[in-house]
């Protein structure tokens, strides 16, 4: 790509990794690149950080200019300096060093480096041939990023403490830690800029000299995924693994349900839940086979990026796509006045499941007498009968509809089947129901719904 072609015509260029060679091209033209989230990880924001990131980088590019705010890390070099930021992945600019888009030969240069699935052998010999070349003697400060499943061969206590022993000598700053890289919280940084970091003894700073309102960005708030326990799926477990009897029907996957569209945060059509939930599922599941039903399952754990989604729905009233499948009889402006739809849900915090029951005999759903997710008083427990001592009435909704004796009588073998083996039910689905020990009641988790390995 001829440099004059992109400095006459500049186009942000946003990546990471191997995109580090295209900003580097960049650079070399004078013109400015990101290095940032890529579009991949913007379509599946299934992750807290990755949001937190993108969330950065959307500001940047509407002209909020981010000064970052570090705590201050063991390794660090103090000092001051000002240069232009260049980089990116090590294993993959280094060799650009005889190339005419060499970057890093620039005098006054800020070098960051982020590397993943490297030896640490072979970050030291790239590192080395940074110092053999002259590099580091054009360096006026350095910013070490994420080194992502980088494997320890040499003894170091770690590739900052490695590469400390580098920089020292030339006596400029270094600033250890900075969330970029190959890690899911990939802060957005810009290239080919004018940068001054500030590297004190209680922690640093990171400051772009380009034109756009100032925005400072407290790195520590941003918390890691392994600090966050909300993105902590330790605890959970794919549903068949535990129940493999069960039947799973993923509604959120596809575009049958309420909002037409397959769900936030739904990568996979799969189920799961936490392993103390799943244990008791098995319970229910060995108890209703040997009444000849098997499990189907609607939903289960459901993050909150999910909840999220059918927020925004509920909030945007024009779309009815689903109304005459799932809600004919409702005002959606009153969706939320009525309580279908929530900023928090069971179903997030792990142990909440939605079923009902397959006939093993005709190999069909049991006929409960109305679907999964229909909004209306219908779907409530006590629809047709009282559901405590199991005795029918009939008595017809405000719509007019009515369930047969034997629909009743269906959904209350699931309620039974599932009361005995600690779920509790709730007043407004039939086939809605919480494990009554629950282990994380005041848990909301994050982590997408995908096969657990």
């Amino acid at each position: 790509m001829p440099l004059k072609e992109l400095a006459a015509s500049p186009k942000w260029l946003i990546g990471y990794s191997d995109i580090t060679t295209l900003l580097s091209m960049e650079a070399c033209a004078g013109v400015m690149g990101i290095h940032g989230v890529m579009g991949c990880n913007i379509a599946k924001q299934g992750n807290a950080s990755v949001q937190q990131s993108c969330k950065l980088l959307r500001d940047l590019l509407e002209g909020q200019v981010p000064r970052y705010e570090l705590s201050a890390h063991k390794e660090n070099i103090l000092g001051r300096a000002t240069g232009t930021l260049v980089g990116g992945n090590l294993a993959t600019f280094a060799p650009l060093l005889c190339s005419q888009v060499n970057e890093i030969g620039q005098s006054d240069i800020i070098l960051f480096v982020e590397e993943v699935e490297e030896t640490h052998h072979n970050i030291d010999r790239l590192f080395n041939m940074l110092k053999m070349s002259g590099v580091l003697a054009h360096c006026r400060g350095i910013v070490l990023g994420d080194f992502t499943d980088c494997t320890n061969d040499v003894g170091y206590e770690s590739v900052e403490a490695m590469l400390r022993e580098y920089i020292v000598p030339y006596h400029i700053p270094l600033l250890c830690g900075f969330p970029a890289g190959h890690e899911k919280l990939n802060l957005p940084l810009v290239m080919g800029a004018p940068v001054t970091m500030d590297v004190r003894a209680d922690g640093a700073t990171l400051t772009f000299d380009i034109s756009g309102k100032q925005k400072t960005v407290r790195t520590e708030g941003l918390l890691m995924p392994e600090n966050r326990p909300e993105e902590d799926a330790s605890q959970f477990v794919n549903i068949t693994d535990v129940v493999p009897d069960a039947i799973l029907e993923i509604r959120y996957f596809g575009t049958y349900n309420f909002v037409g569209q397959r769900i936030d945060g739904y990568l996979q059509p799969t189920a799961l839940m936490t392993k103390r939930t799943a244990d008791s599922l098995k319970a229910v599941s060995d108890d209703v086979m040997r009444m000849g039903y098997r499990l189907k399952i609607y939903d289960a754990y459901r993050p909150q990026m999910a909840v999220d989604h059918f927020v925004r729905w509920a909030a945007d009233v024009p779309d009815t796509l689903m109304r005459r499948y799932f809600y004919p009889e409702v005002d959606k402006s009153r969706l939320f006045e009525l309580e279908y739809i929530m900023a928090r849900s069971g179903h997030t915090r792990g142990s909440t499941v939605d079923l009902t029951l397959f006939d093993m005999t005709t190999e069909k759903e049991v006929d409960m007498g109305g679907t999964f997710d229909w909004f209306g008083e219908e779907s409530h427990p006590d629809f047709g009968g009282n559901p405590e001592t199991g005795e029918f009435n009939g008595n017809p909704s405000p719509a007019g509809r009515t369930i047969t004796e034997e629909q009743f009588r269906n959904r209350m073998i699931l309620r039974a089947a599932m009361l005995r083996h600690g779920f509790k039910p709730i007043d407004s689905e039939w086939w809605h129901f919480t494990l009554r020990d629950e282990p994380f009641p005041e848990t909301y988790f994050e982590f997408p719904v995908k096969e657990l390995r």
